[in-house]
């Protein structure tokens, strides 16, 4: 035993001084947004120290805790959500002919959404979806093509005399033809032409004719007067004959 600590009832057990200030120690632990910093404090068993096999003072000699801290706002990217679920569709854009429907969906950007100066979402916000739609066919009228070119004259109508030689000419409904109920073509698929036509003269034919003789010698003054009727082709002449 130092002489210090004689007699032995000079024993001195330690006591804690006041706590020191807070100081930070390091620095914020984000550097941008909130964030937290370490602070620190300490004290010293020196008020009064231990001696002479003193007990030491209990408990820590430092004492943390920590306070939030920003020191600026943080760049945030925005990211895309979720698609919506679809839109119904639109009107087909054709009644009939096959046609198309359109219906459409959205996503958005935030998540999270672009702030601080942060970039926008790449891409498309905005997604289309095409559908078939009333594919049975139109009504279509039918039109006439062109007319074909006339054929020849056919045989004359008649053998001796006047007669007629025709010829035709045709067209078909086909420019379109008539589809899903449309109209037929008006009008006839055929045309005709026709011309006289003289072979020969026909054999003369003479008929009798009946007929009182004496009235007619006596219209003539007695007269004797035979008359027949000639056909020549197709008309037919009155050709007198007299003897006296």
């Amino acid at each position: 035993m130092s002489r210090s600590c004689r007699p032995v009832h000079s024993k001195v057990n330690g006591r804690w001084g006041s706590w020191g200030q807070w100081r930070a120690h390091g620095a914020c632990s984000n550097t941008c947004g909130k964030g937290r910093r370490l602070f620190i404090r300490q004290r010293t068993c020196t008020r009064p120290a231990p001696k002479c096999g003193g007990r030491r003072c209990p408990g820590p000699t430092t004492q943390n805790k920590y306070k939030s801290c920003f020191l600026k706002k943080c760049v945030v990217d925005g990211g895309w959500g979720a698609w919506q679920t679809w839109g119904d569709y639109k009107t087909c854009s054709k009644t009939c002919g096959t046609g198309t429907k359109v219906r459409h969906r959205v996503r958005y950007c935030d998540n999270p959404s672009p702030s601080n100066g942060g970039a926008k979402c790449q891409g498309k916000d905005r997604e289309r979806d095409d559908s078939v739609c009333n594919v049975h066919g139109c009504p279509r009228d039918g039109k006439w093509s062109a007319w074909g070119q006339w054929g020849h004259f056919r045989h004359c109508s008649e053998t001796c005399g006047h007669g007629v030689r025709y010829r035709y000419r045709y067209r078909e409904c086909n420019d379109p033809e008539p589809e899903n109920g449309g109209k037929k073509c008006p009008g006839s698929l055929k045309d005709e032409e026709f011309k006289r036509c003289f072979l020969q003269k026909c054999p003369k034919m003479r008929m009798k004719l009946i007929s009182k003789t004496d009235k007619i010698m006596s219209d003539v003054n007695s007269t004797k007067t035979k008359t027949s009727p000639v056909i020549t082709g197709d008309s037919v002449n009155l050709k007198n004959q007299t003897s006296i």
